[in-house]
C-alpha cells in the first residue's frame, strides 16, 4: 500500500514502546506486573512486523521493476486487426 516504510516504523520504536504501555496501562487492573504482560507482546508483534516489512518491501520493489520493464517492452497482444476471424477452418474449409 506504500503508507509507511520499515526505516519509518524503526524511527518511531520509542513512541510505540511507549505507547504499547499506555494501552495496557487503560486495558488492565491498576497493577504494573498485568499492564508489563500486556504491553511486551504487543511490543514484540510491532517487532515482528517490522522485520517481515523489510522482505515484503523487497519483494514489492522486485514487482514494481519488473512491471515497469514490461511497461516498456513493446506489445505482443493481438490487436482487432490480426486476431483470429473466430470461424474454425478445416482442410482449407470454413467449419
Amino acid at each position: 500500500m506504500g503508507i509507511t516504510t520499515p526505516e519509518d516504523l524503526r524511527k518511531k520504536r520509542p513512541y510505540i514502546l511507549v505507547g504499547a504501555f499506555i494501552v495496557g496501562m487503560l486495558l488492565t487492573p491498576p497493577d504494573v506486573f498485568s499492564q508489563t504482560l500486556l504491553a511486551i507482546p504487543m511490543y514484540c508483534l510491532f517487532e515482528i512486523g517490522v522485520f517481515c516489512s523489510r522482505f515484503y518491501v523487497g519483494k514489492r520493489r522486485t514487482r514494481d521493476e519488473d512491471n515497469e520493464a514490461r511497461l516498456k517492452r513493446p506489445s505482443t497482444l493481438k490487436t482487432k486487426h490480426n486476431r483470429p476471424s473466430g470461424r474454425l477452418s478445416y482442410g482449407g474449409k470454413h467449419v
